[in-house]
């Protein structure tokens, strides 16, 4: 009879241990936790917020891991060209006192984009295309410029007007290394093509041979090459702020061919009217730089899965001889042209405004 006494106890403790864990069923043989003390630890499992918290984890770990991504960049450009030597008239202010007047490039506009991608390994390649267009223009009242005035007994006025075009496309390649938490560098190489104009004209007003005259002269020099460049990137962040500094060098060899052109030599009101037309080609190395220092600001969003950056730089391109053709030019009623040799680097620089995306 005392049996009948047991089993409603039994029976309390088995429902009472399964109500409060369903996958142990037998309060006897579950091993409750104990803290520090011994005191055993009341258990709660709740499978949803566990499957939830593992999700966050896997999405944190996926994003430090550095995943593919894709990048376009689209920059304003405020830059000036400047030659060193060639745009320039000579003035006589007063007897014996010569004074060259250089044409002073104006501002202008240009453009660039850029396009490229990263994969898990740290390694990005991207497709980068610039485009620049520049003049600048020069007058003297009497005077001389090499170019124009040989066969003239007087000079009255020289305009001298110049302007270049200016085209790269690189392929880059680089792989990211990151130094600390705030410094990462970035070796690159690839291949630059380039494509650069330069359009010369000079007007000049005088005498010749006693006659009223006019001699208008044009110069074209055309540059079309490609070849290797090599260079660093640096990047220093800051915390996460998304405030980035960085900076650029690189150096490239292009290799190309040079049309070097003077499509027209006209002498108006002279006795010895007439114009010519000279062309010669040739192949030619040019050696560039460029340098970039600027600051970003950068915004993470849709789950610091997507970015947008704005960015300012100042940059500076050299080409060492880039026109270094010989110059000539042939006043009509002579047998053979003249030729000058001139050597003539660019300067391009100026301010790159911009935005990003990552995505």
């Amino acid at each position: 009879m005392r049996f009948i006494y047991i089993i409603p106890f039994c029976a309390l403790m088995f429902f009472g241990t399964y109500a409060e864990n369903p996958i142990v069923g037998f309060a006897l043989s579950e091993k409750k936790a104990v803290d520090e003390n011994g005191v055993p630890v009341k258990q709660h499992h709740n499978l949803k917020h566990e499957v939830q918290a593992l999700k966050e984890r896997v999405d944190q770990l996926g994003k430090t891991s550095n995943p593919t991504y894709g990048w376009i960049d689209i920059d304003y450009l405020c830059w000036k060209g400047t030659g060193t030597e060639w745009n320039y008239a000579m003035g006589y202010p007063s007897a014996n006192v010569s004074q060259i007047i250089r044409g002073e490039p104006k501002w202008s506009s240009g453009g660039r984009v850029e396009l490229g991608i990263s994969n898990l390994y740290n390694w990005t390649i991207a497709a980068i295309g610039t485009y620049f267009h520049n003049n600048s223009s020069a007058k003297s009242y009497g005077g001389s410029s090499l170019e124009t005035t040989e066969s003239f007994t007087t000079v009255s006025t020289i305009n001298s007007y110049s302007k270049l075009q200016y085209g790269t496309a690189d392929l880059e390649i680089a792989c990211n290394y990151d130094l600390n938490k705030t410094f990462t560098v970035k070796p690159i190489f690839g291949a630059r093509g380039a494509w650069i104009k330069n359009r010369y004209i000079f007007d000049t007003v005088g005498t010749i041979e006693s006659a009223p005259s006019q001699q208008i002269l044009e110069q074209n020099h055309k540059f079309c090459g490609g070849g290797p460049r090599l260079g660093l990137k640096g990047i220093a962040k800051f915390g996460d702020s998304g405030v980035n500094f960085f900076g650029l060098f690189s150096a490239s060899l292009v290799y190309g061919k040079v049309k070097a052109e003077q499509p027209q030599t006209t002498i108006v009101n002279s006795p010895l009217s007439g114009s010519t037309n000279l062309v010669q080609y040739y192949n030619d190395l040019k050696a560039s730089i460029q340098l970039v220092v600027g600051g970003e600001w950068k915004y993470l969003f849709d789950h610091d899965t997507k970015a947008f950056a704005l960015h300012v730089a100042w940059e500076t391109n050299y080409w060492w001889f880039q026109k270094d053709a010989y110059d000539f030019f042939m006043i009509p009623g002579n047998s053979k042209p003249e030729y000058l040799n001139s050597f003539e680097s660019i300067v391009l620089h100026g301010i790159n405004v911009g935005i990003g995306f990552d995505f």
